[in-house]
């Protein structure tokens, strides 16, 4: 009872009240993955799987599969990997592997920790423009917080890097500092293919500008949108003065990974299919599945955006729609929905669509959704698989 009446006399619970709900779902995050990381796993750890043995003395619990591939083009850049297909690592964007080369593993890790925080207060930021109430908003950065795909920005992954330098450059652009916007949007092209999807804010900034007949107003968002375009220009270039092979990373994507592309929906329904086929995995493949299908409902609601007058609100619904059909159109020979789940998970518009549906629903959702993201970090940092 002292201790409490501690507590509120000496104004500590009023300091706790006052801690932003964007950085209580940020530490929630980071405490429900190291919750995953720490918790005993029911066999023994078997941390190398095929897909790590070309690079597996990089490993940690923390850092598996795609980590040790980034990890492993940062020591040796692209043209160098030992033991594995030429040009093979050119499918990971250079973002994080010059980060890695700069600051090491660990000191990669850290500063993208950091990002990831950023990215929760401008998550905050963003969705509070978005038509959107007070409440909505909140549940839309917990939703991101708990996203089944949680464990990828706990670890040295694209995706973070994605959101975060995609969201600087939105708030940058609503403030009209263009050219940081513009340099901040070229950076996040750098980081993965789906990076450049933040080009549509600017795109639609600089129609809304024309429309109106303002030109001289129209010269910003030009400047936003060609920074946009440049980041991954700038990598194709890269490859074609480097390696003759300009689009080398997309190549690559099917004749060493395996991976192709089909039209969006067609990986949803192959799924059900094979989720009769893989019983030993049925319980986490439905997961997947349905998680999938979550986002395709937000991307759903956020059709109703599009019917906005202000630019930024349909460019929101443009980039979570682009990037729900982008994610279901990418497909693996082992499993239709191989990647599906981390590649959507970078949507972030898509999560105030979900915030959307009746609140009771979407506190169910989310209860799922961390249940998901749990177990799929405990598998992740045993180096089980988990995409």
């Amino acid at each position: 009872m002292r201790l409490a009446n501690f507590a509120f006399d000496s104004g500590l619970w009023v300091r706790v009240r006052r801690i932003p709900g964007w950085l209580w779902a940020f530490l929630a995050h980071e405490g429900w993955m190291a919750c995953a990381y720490w918790a005993p796993f029911p066999q023994a750890p078997h941390r190398y799987v095929a897909a790590n043995q070309n690079f597996s003395w990089l490993g940690h619990f923390w850092f598996q599969w795609d980590s040790l591939w980034y990890a492993a083009i940062g020591r040796y850049g692209y043209g160098h990997l030992p033991g594995v297909p030429p040009g093979s690592g050119t499918v990971f964007f250079p973002w994080l592997p010059m980060v890695i080369h700069v600051l090491g593993m660990w000191g990669a890790w850290g500063l993208t920790q950091g990002a990831l925080a950023l990215s929760f207060w401008l998550l905050a930021r963003f969705f509070r423009r978005l038509p959107l109430t007070a409440g909505e908003a909140s549940l839309a950065v917990w939703l991101f917080a708990l996203n089944p795909a949680a464990i990828y920005y706990s670890t040295l992954y694209a995706e973070p890097w994605t959101v975060a330098l995609a969201l600087v450059s939105i708030d940058l652009g609503a403030r009209r500092r263009w050219g940081f916007a513009a340099l901040a949007g070229l950076f996040a092209a750098t980081t993965q293919a789906t990076g450049v999807l933040v080009g549509w804010f600017p795109l639609l900034a600089l129609a809304d500008r024309v429309q109106q007949g303002q030109w001289k107003a129209a010269r910003g968002p030009l400047v936003w949108g060609v920074g946009c375009f440049l980041g991954i220009a700038g990598y194709a270039l890269y490859l074609g003065l480097r390696f003759h092979h300009p689009f080398w990373f997309a190549t690559r994507e099917r004749t060493v990974w395996g991976a192709t592309w089909k039209w969006p929906w067609v990986q949803w329904y192959q799924a059900v299919g094979d989720l009769v086929v893989h019983r030993h995995l049925i319980l986490l493949r439905t997961a997947i599945w349905a998680a999938v299908t979550l986002f395709a409902v937000g991307g759903f609601l956020m059709l109703r955006f599009l019917v906005r007058t202000r630019p930024e609100t349909e460019a929101a619904s443009l980039y979570g729609i682009t990037g729900l059909a982008i994610a279901l159109s990418f497909t693996h020979p082992a499993w239709p929905l191989y990647s599906t789940l981390r590649i959507v998970s970078v949507s972030f518009p898509l999560y105030a669509g979900i915030a959307r549906l009746p609140r009771w629903c979407v506190l169910c959702l989310l209860v799922g959704s961390a249940w998901l993201a749990f177990a799929g970090a405990r598998l992740f940092t045993h180096g089980w698989w988990y995409q």
